[in-house]
């Protein structure tokens, strides 16, 4: 895995990317860059004029992502490259991390029965 996030600043700057695709991955280096108790409270959101936005769970959350933001922006630029990332904006919004979370939780239990069947 470090092999092709270590590959994507060259890959990105051979493609002239549109919107979505450079948000899909913004928001995969924000997952890889969260690790898992993070992406259990947090979920991005949106990505526009270099600015990511994370939803967060409660204001407790949102004011200790804020202080670790720095640390965030430089461990998601060195995977995209420099500038990709310029502010991590934290929203406190329950409703759609829960609703991300749930969609995972569905996503897995519909995947994993059928990895097993065909072992």
């Amino acid at each position: 895995m470090e092999q092709v996030f270590g590959a994507i600043p060259s890959v990105l700057n051979g493609l002239a990317l549109n919107g979505d695709v450079e948000e899909a991955v913004v928001f995969a280096a924000w997952k890889r860059c969260a690790g898992e108790l993070l992406n259990e409270r947090t979920t991005a959101i949106e990505f526009f004029e270099n600015r990511l936005i994370v939803a967060v769970t409660d204001r407790t959350w949102q004011r200790h992502l804020e202080d670790l933001s720095p640390q965030m922006l430089y461990k998601i630029n060195s995977s995209l490259g420099d500038g990709t990332v310029k502010f991590i904006e934290f929203r406190v919004d329950e409703r759609v991390v829960n609703a991300s979370r749930e969609h995972k939780t569905a996503s897995i239990e519909t995947v994993a029965p059928a990895r097993f069947l065909n072992h």
